[in-house]
């Protein structure tokens, strides 16, 4: 059994978590990632648990849009760190708040542009897809 979507950079007792989550029967998690941030600490729990985490580096549509060098150092991370990865996400778009909305056509390029990312790398999305 996996976990197909967890946030597993923002727990703080990672080691005891896995530990607790293995001698449970989980085999793996899919780490998703919020932000350039977030997507650099995934990539660090890829490396510290290699047989347990598979990563998914990106950002999350309830964040704001990321600044230029953050998505420049973001599509690098994905060049760079390819062999790491799993997906990419977690993506998507804003419809939680009317602020976020009023910039949707930004997002949508964004996500436009990360999904022909994701297809380059030949990796899938991991999509935050909003059901109310």
């Amino acid at each position: 059994m996996i976990d197909a979507h967890i946030h597993l950079d923002q727990y703080t007792d990672i080691d005891e978590q896995i530990n607790r989550w293995q001698e449970a029967g989980i085999i793996g998690v899919v780490a998703v990632s919020t932000d350039l941030r977030s997507s650099c600490r995934t990539l660090e729990l890829k490396q510290r648990f290699p047989s347990f985490v598979y990563a998914a580096i990106g950002f999350h549509p309830e964040q704001p849009l990321p600044s230029e060098a953050d998505w420049n150092e973001w599509t690098g991370l994905v060049k760079q760190e390819r062999p790491l990865l799993a997906a990419i996400g977690e993506v998507g778009l804003p419809y939680y708040s009317a602020e976020a909305c009023a910039k949707l056509p930004a997002y949508q390029e964004r996500l436009t542009e990360i999904a022909a990312i994701a297809a380059d790398a030949s990796l899938p999305l991991a999509l935050h897809a909003v059901y109310d």
